[in-house]
């Protein structure tokens, strides 16, 4: 079976997500995050897993490393991988395949930028990924917590990289993506 390829994209006059979702044929998932948002800065996270189909409709991703890399501004090729055992539990985003909708965003969000020409986000998707509510309920509740000590090795896990972890599996919920061509 061949790649298939998604995107989405959220821009605003503040900033940018991109989203990059391959699914090859040797189930291998990977996921390109960009974010440059005002106020937070240029962060480019790579994502790597496995996916299972379970339906020609549903399936899962399992997400087995995360490494943030160097914005194109900060030191050339600075690599951070993300330990997912601080999190003590797999990772895993269900995926959801739909017939090609429109993709409108709720007035109250970015109805009115996007009706004054300052947001704009893929037209159509195919397809919603969703972090598994265990994951999404154990990454909020590290976020809350900051520092938290790593139970297999018993090293301490600092707030800022709880936070930053956190953010980009939120950052992937609920994500709406458009089908592309290979």
């Amino acid at each position: 079976m061949a790649s298939e390829k998604f995107h989405h994209f959220l821009s605003t006059g503040s900033g940018i997500t991109e989203v990059d979702l391959t699914l090859s044929g040797d189930n291998s998932a990977v996921i390109e995050v960009e974010l440059n948002w005002m106020g937070s800065g240029q962060r480019h996270y790579h994502l790597v897993g496995k996916y299972k189909r379970v339906s020609s409709s549903y399936g899962w991703i399992h997400i087995e490393q995360i490494e943030e890399h160097s914005a194109k501004t900060d030191v050339p090729n600075r690599i951070e991988t993300f330990d997912l055992g601080v999190l003590q539990m797999k990772v895993r985003y269900e995926y959801f395949r739909l017939v090609s909708s429109p993709n409108s965003e709720h007035p109250d969000d970015l109805g009115l930028m996007h009706d004054m020409g300052y947001a704009s986000w893929n037209d159509t998707f195919d397809m919603v990924l969703m972090l598994h509510p265990s994951v999404e309920a154990r990454a909020l509740e590290f976020i809350e917590k900051g520092d938290i000590r790593d139970s297999a090795e018993g090293r301490l896990v600092d707030g800022e990289t709880i936070r930053k972890l956190g953010e980009i599996l939120l950052t992937l919920d609920k994500v709406k993506f458009a089908s592309i061509e290979s």
